[in-house]
């Protein structure tokens, strides 16, 4: 434990190899944790349109606690992205396939250019930034990002323990900052590559609104345990280069064998055509599937932001079809009453002319035309063709209530008119980029598949050759059995090393079972409600850690209840968080809590589980609901209001029709919480 306290385990860990007996203790164990993690103390978004009522949202982290309770809608899980953008640069994007901590930084910086477009006008889109104080080690972090950014610093400052103060504004352009920050956490952290910092953040610390489940993601989880558990952050990244050689020169041996069973038949036919390819290029199918992904993901960012232009274009076009049909309603109403027109001074293109100080019909602007307007006025002319104005009457209206208040509307209409034609000229320019980002990629994979093309055919990567002679074929035939042998001897010489490596990673679980699985045991059971057993076995080619309920396995998601797999797999995250955390950098947690999935008898279960986390000294930023659950209740009163922040989102932006009906109900709940937090 961090305190230097020992805990024993009570639960019995098996480590396997198949069947082989558990293996000594080899590798020496470091004796204090590696990762000093990013510690948030402030974050500020300003201009974030999502949040109507604030022009600049701001969150202090001064206790173990901070809670962000509201209603659906509000924008709780936007918040939990933006703050882990700030830290990351980037947005986990949903659905996609985790194939290693660097595959999935480098591609998800397109996805994380437009994620915030839907959350923030076109007016504040170059205003928008998070603004970042955080702590890494024993340095202070104060940073601002652009929402549209991922790839940029507005501004970085770095002050030392000491007092020592670094500002990156001079000489350097936003990525140059970027760049700059990236050293200097990797330096803070005691990481060797800003991919494995974006990892740690979105796939371990974070538990959000996608729901992914860490426990039963054997890739996921074998690169979590490689750096918790001791060994380097280099280790996993080896490892997860490993472990995509074995998958690829796995694919190549069937692929390969399966060719050589397709020439074979060809061979009864054909004999007496020459053999017209070759191909022995090694690497070749991992460069052809990496442009492939490449372009993919342009094709992916291209129809995601000609899909917005399309919804732009859409809104543009039906708020534009409202100005016209609100226009049309005020021409109605003020031929309604013209004949009699009761003040010449509220005339739409008079009153417009006055107050913008500008003529509404020729645009001449200045304080002339005010002032000859309003002489015209007071002599009873009608400014444009100095006839007999009649006398206003004195007697109030429907109509002029009616057209003042068509006029105001129609001043509203126009400015989003002309906001929305700003989005659409934006959207317009940026979907021209990434189409021609597209059309590039496209030509590089053309041009790779034209200069590859008989080594493709042969790889299996573009069909086989069909047509080839048979002195060819029986070359070809024995090309590929080569080629299959020299790619199983690839597979098995990466296997050997990733199972080494695996190995070794058993080990260092091992030495730290007594201080990891009590840990983990401790917060899983506190929402159970029943003792765990935890395992980690070798499956296939990886590792994974294995589940036992009252001696019962569940080795697969869908043997637990939905509560169960989220609040289990939190209970994971906690405990690998704080097996990561040094003692200067305690763990924080950033969870969107599920708590939808909780009945009666597990909601205050899962508020002890949360208290029993920060009961010493790690963190917890979290969302929640609004509702009757008794989690926030049970968490306030374990913590109290010296530990947990409890932050009202319904004052931060408008609520919809449905939820002010309900504002009663929120201040209750708002009410009993605090009340726990009080003591009372």
């Amino acid at each position: 434990m961090r305190d230097g306290t020992s805990s024993q385990s009570a639960v019995r860990l098996r480590l396997r190899l198949g069947n082989r007996a558990p293996l000594p203790y080899l590798v020496p164990v470091p004796t204090t944790k590696r990762v000093s993690l990013p510690l948030p103390t402030t974050v500020r978004l300003r201009h974030f349109s999502l949040y109507s009522r604030r022009k600049t949202i701001e969150a202090e982290f001064d206790k173990q606690v901070y809670c962000l309770a509201g209603a659906n809608g509000l924008g709780k899980s936007t918040f939990l992205a933006a703050l882990n953008y700030a830290i990351t640069g980037v947005v986990a994007e949903p659905g996609r396939r985790f194939l290693g901590a660097g595959d999935f930084y480098d591609n998800v910086v397109s996805y994380s250019q437009t994620y915030f477009d839907g959350r923030i006008r076109q007016r504040d889109h170059d205003a928008a930034q998070v603004e970042l104080e955080m702590k890494v080690g024993t340095r202070h972090y104060s940073l601002t990002r652009g929402m549209f950014d991922p790839l940029g610093l507005r501004a970085l400052t770095i002050t030392d323990a000491d007092g020592t103060t670094s500002s990156f504004a001079e000489q350097m352009d936003d990525s140059e900052r970027h760049r700059a920050y990236k050293e200097a956490v990797l330096s803070d952290t005691g990481l060797e590559d800003f991919s494995q910092l974006v990892f740690l953040q979105w796939f371990v610390l974070t538990f959000d609104e996608e729901r992914r489940l860490l426990f039963w993601d054997e890739r996921t989880a074998q690169t979590a345990l490689f750096i918790a558990f001791g060994g380097s952050a280099e280790d996993a990244r080896r490892a997860e280069q490993l472990q995509r050689t074995v998958d690829s020169a796995d694919s190549l041996v069937r692929n390969l064998q399966w060719q050589a069973s397709g020439l074979r038949d060809q061979l009864k036919a054909l004999r007496d055509v020459e053999e017209s390819s070759d191909s022995s290029n090694e690497g070749l199918e991992e460069r052809h599937q990496s442009l492939q992904r490449s372009t993919e993901a342009a094709a992916t960012h291209y129809e995601r932001i000609t899909t917005a232009l399309h919804d732009s274009s859409v809104r543009h076009a039906d708020i534009s079809a409202r100005l016209r049909a609100v226009r049309l309603d005020y021409e109605v109403a003020y031929q309604n009453r013209l004949a009699g027109y009761r003040n010449a001074a509220d005339h739409p293109t008079i009153h417009k002319t006055v107050s913008t100080g500008a003529c509404d019909v020729c645009g001449t602007a200045g304080e002339y035309v005010v002032h000859t307007v309003q002489a015209a006025l007071s002599r009873a002319e009608c400014p444009l063709c100095s006839g007999a104005l009649p006398k206003p009457t004195t007697t109030a209206s429907a109509d002029d209530d009616l057209i003042q208040q068509l006029g105001v509307t129609v001043i509203e209409l126009e400015g989003e008119v002309s906001e929305r034609l700003a989005e659409v000229a934006r959207l317009q320019i940026e979907s021209q980029t990434a189409e021609s980002e597209l059309l590039e990629r496209q030509a590089e994979l053309d041009g790779f598949r034209v200069e590859n093309a008989k080594a493709l055919s042969t790889a299996g990567l573009e069909g086989t050759a069909l047509n080839e002679a048979a002195s060819g074929l029986q070359r070809q035939i024995n090309d590929l059995l080569d080629r299959k042998d020299t790619e199983r001897n690839r597979r098995d010489a990466a296997k050997q090393s990733l199972q080494q490596m695996q190995t070794e990673l058993m080990q260092l679980y091992a030495h730290v079972e007594s201080e990891f699985v009590p840990e983990f045991r401790g917060l899983a059971s506190e929402f159970l409600g029943v003792d765990i057993e935890v395992d980690l076995d070798r499956r296939a080619s990886s590792l994974q850690l294995r589940l036992a309920l009252a001696e019962q396995d569940r080795r697969e998601p869908d043997e637990l209840s939905e509560s169960q797999r989220f609040f289990v797999d939190i209970a994971l995250r906690m405990a690998l968080a704080k097996q990561l955390a040094s003692p200067e950098s305690p763990a924080t947690l950033f969870i969107d809590t599920p708590e939808g999935s909780l009945d009666i008898a597990y909601e205050r279960r899962a508020g002890r589980m949360f208290g029993r986390f920060v009961a010493s000294v790690d963190r917890l930023f979290m969302t929640a609901n609004i509702n009757t659950s008794k989690l926030l209740l049970e968490l306030a009163a374990s913590c109290g209001s010296e530990k947990m922040k409890l932050v009202r989102m319904t004052e931060w932006t408008s609520l919809s029709e449905v939820q002010q009906e309900a504002e009663g109900d929120f201040e209750a709940a708002f009410s009993a919480i605090e009340q726990a937090l009080a003591g009372s």
